[in-house]
């Protein structure tokens, strides 16, 4: 997960996250990718967090606090093979340690989920499965600095660079192992009608720990 001055209630929502995604899989390192200087709180939570074998492995720590559509881009400067990254607005739900070892077995240098039928050819940056390479990281900080972006998805935030870099080369998870449900408003008691999903993508005001 990606934490930044401005991550608020989220912040736990993505130790959560990781905790969930340690009972899944503790074999592999969960990073929290850490942007600029962050709330003391928020530094609190992560190093009382952080160890091995934790709900964190380890922080990854960048100096740059960057713009909302450039953030991801640090993921591709990660000292990793592979990288699975969650926004901390996503709640695995029903997802086994199976569906995850089954998405790490996708080849392809950015995996990731197509959007709703509106936008067949975008996926969605809020799951992705991706090879940190530092051309790519080169690459999106031109179009972010240029404004480059793909007209044809969804505006705001990262995905229309990524959308536009990626353009034809990314691979589409059409397994069941992703199955994302994006709930258009809360109370939690609306979770019991997503019985065929795996991961609950929040967005907007939706999130529980983001309602009154």
């Amino acid at each position: 997960v990606v934490y930044h001055a401005s991550s608020g209630g989220y912040a736990c929502a993505g130790a959560v996250l990781m905790a969930t995604l340690w009972e899944l899989d503790p074999s592999r390192a969960r990073l929290a990718v850490v942007l600029g200087n962050i709330p003391k709180p928020l530094q609190w939570m992560l190093d009382h967090n952080t160890h091995e074998g934790g709900v964190f492995d380890r922080q990854v720590r960048f100096e740059a606090s960057p713009a909302i559509g450039f953030r991801k881009a640090f993921l591709w400067l990660l000292p990793c093979h592979r990288v699975m990254f969650f926004d901390v607005d996503i709640v695995p739900f029903r997802m086994s340690g199976s569906d995850l070892e089954r998405l790490w077995q996708i080849d392809g240098d950015l995996v990731a989920k197509a959007l709703e039928k509106r936008h067949p050819f975008c996926f969605n940056s809020g799951w992705m499965l991706l090879r940190p390479n530092r051309s790519v990281y080169a690459e999106y900080e031109a179009a972010f600095a240029s404004r480059t972006s793909s007209q044809g998805c969804p505006q705001g935030h990262d995905q229309p660079y990524l959308n536009h870099l990626f353009q034809k080369k990314w691979v589409n998870v059409r397994d069941s192992s992703l199955s994302v449900g994006h709930p258009a408003n809360f109370p939690c008691k609306q979770l019991t009608s997503m019985q065929n999903y795996n991961l609950i993508h929040f967005w907007g005001n939706t999130p529980p720990w983001g309602s009154s």
